[in-house]
């Protein structure tokens, strides 16, 4: 008995086959095969030669009678009113909140939602959830009482009185911490002499510490300033590359306390050296220079014109011999001289005396030689 395929009843060799086939056999069998198979293929391909492909369109043309078809037809995104509907009337025209109402002919009209109702009532246990709700809220009658609930003042706040300070305190402690608040960021307090509690921002007080403090950075004080430091030293220090203190009189004139380059001293208007000190304690003036070196000249030029008012030397100068005789006569008992003093007295005879005298000069170099003493 020949093996065949179960659908197409190709010949197919049989391993099994009683006797066992031939090679001769198995290789016919498989020819046989692949001839039916090439067969079939080839009706194959000729049926599908007439066949349009799975994957292919359409044109709405090429499909008799849908362009009538979809000419009866609405747009897929055309939009309704409720008023299009012939049983709605007045629906556009109905304002907020208004509800259709069916009318007993059918037609559907808005109407306001109490008017449609009308008049009525309901028990507590006919509203659903009404009576769970009102059991788990407060009395109005328990409105700021102990174990009741915070009433609001007329500015919508709930009064000082009945916020417990514990609360304030809690709600502090329990809040975030910041050491460098934004100029949005609120502070609470309560207004002098009421009890109104109010906030502020740190922008404001900023603003209003202000005009107390002295700002660590670029500001003006009014007023003396004083520093006081106890028992100890007071100090007030300026750090930088050139420190300066202005100081500014009624008419704005201006002048500075400088220090720089290891010197100290006072500034002009315009940023010049009007007095300064070295670390050495050497003086300098805007008038009179290095303060040593114009002493030291002060003090030559005082010298040298002490030297030219002062005796520098001294001499007896000239003689005047005067003879005086010892006769009745008295010849030459008067001896008068200016300035001049005695220096010698002998008697060459004896009936005569001779009396020589000198006159002391001094000298000055810017007067010269002149008498000592003149009379």
């Amino acid at each position: 008995m020949s093996l065949n395929t179960p659908n197409r009843n190709y010949p197919i060799p049989d391993e099994n086959a009683e006797p066992d086939e031939s090679v001769t056999d198995a290789v016919v069998k498989a020819r046989d095969a692949i001839l039916m198979i090439d067969a079939d293929i080839l009706a194959i391909l000729t049926a599908l030669n007439g066949k349009a492909a799975m994957a292919h369109t359409h044109s709405i043309s090429d499909v008799e009678g849908l362009s009538l078809a979809l000419l009866g037809k609405m747009a897929a995104d055309k939009t309704f009113k409720l008023d299009d509907l012939t049983d709605v009337d007045g629906a556009d025209d109905a304002q907020t909140g208004y509800v259709l109402v069916k009318t007993p002919g059918g037609l559907w009209v808005a109407q306001a939602a109490s008017s449609a109702l009308g008049d009525h009532n309901h028990t507590i246990a006919e509203v659903i959830n009404l009576g769970a709700e009102l059991t788990a809220r407060q009395s109005v009658s328990e409105k700021g009482q102990a174990a009741g609930y915070a009433s609001l003042d007329a500015s919508g706040k709930v009064p000082t009185t009945q916020i417990p300070s514990s609360v304030v305190g809690a709600a502090m402690a329990g809040g975030q911490a910041t050491t460098t608040p934004a100029d949005g960021d609120r502070f609470a307090g309560v207004l002098a002499g009421a009890a109104t509690v109010f906030y502020t921002t740190w922008a404001n007080i900023k603003t209003a510490l202000s005009s107390l403090f002295v700002a660590k950075a670029g500001d003006t004080m009014t007023g003396p300033l004083t520093i006081n430091q106890g028992a100890g030293a007071a100090t007030l220090t300026l750090n930088g590359g050139s420190n300066y203190i202005t100081l500014t009189d009624n008419n704005n004139a201006t002048r500075h306390i400088h220090h720089n380059d290891g010197m100290i001293g006072f500034l002009n208007s315009s940023g010049g050296w009007l007095f300064r000190m070295t670390d050495g304690g050497a003086l300098w003036t805007q008038q009179f220079g290095d303060y040593n070196t114009y002493w030291e000249g002060r003090c030559v030029a005082h010298q040298n014109a002490a030297v030219n008012r002062s005796v520098t030397s001294s001499r007896m100068a000239g003689i005047v011999a005067v003879l005086m005789n010892m006769g009745a006569d008295d010849q030459g008992t008067d001896i008068n001289n200016s300035a001049y003093v005695i220096t010698r007295l002998y008697k060459g005879q004896p009936w005569r005396v001779t009396i020589e005298s000198r006159q002391p000069q001094l000298y000055i170099a810017n007067v010269g030689w002149f008498a000592a003493f003149p009379f």
